[in-house]
């Protein structure tokens, strides 16, 4: 029995997101951090795209992907790869809101990027910076030093 194509696809979104997907974002956001040393950054753009991204990839899963995955299996297992896969099947109401169901995650993911992209815009303009009286530095004379035994 051959395994179906939405399984296939809800793994590859898993492993091409959550694997290579975050790990570049992580690259770029140290490359940033190079290239704009200057000052310290404001987390609140940088929070807000990872929950985003992280929990609209969650709900396209869920929502779509792994229900229409799971539909599919039990349709090939009961009548045949061929049913599974055909416009009969697939083009039924339940499969169509599925399918639609996914936009709710597809949204939750692109305010994520859209909070990222306003963020690495914020580092040339100036606006990802926290301003000087929220920076919280330790004195360098405060820190304990080692005392001789």
């Amino acid at each position: 029995m051959e395994t179906n194509g939405s399984i296939k696809s809800m793994l590859l979104y898993l492993q091409q997101f959550g694997v290579y997907g975050l790990l570049a974002l992580g690259l770029t956001l140290v490359v940033l951090r190079r290239l704009y040393p200057q000052g310290v950054w404001r987390e609140g753009p940088l929070r807000l795209a990872f929950w985003s991204m992280n929990g609209g990839l969650v709900l396209m899963i869920a929502l779509s992907l792994l229900p229409i995955g799971l539909m599919q299996t039990w349709a090939s297992i009961e009548h045949g790869l061929w049913y599974a896969r055909s416009a009969e099947f697939l083009q039924q109401p339940i499969m169509e809101a599925l399918r639609w169901l996914r936009t709710i995650g597809d949204t939750v993911f692109l305010i994520g990027v859209g909070a990222l992209a306003y963020f690495v815009i914020g580092l040339i303009t100036g606006w990802s910076y926290q301003k000087d009286d929220t920076i919280h530095d330790v004195p360098v004379n405060s820190i304990a030093k080692k005392q001789p035994v």
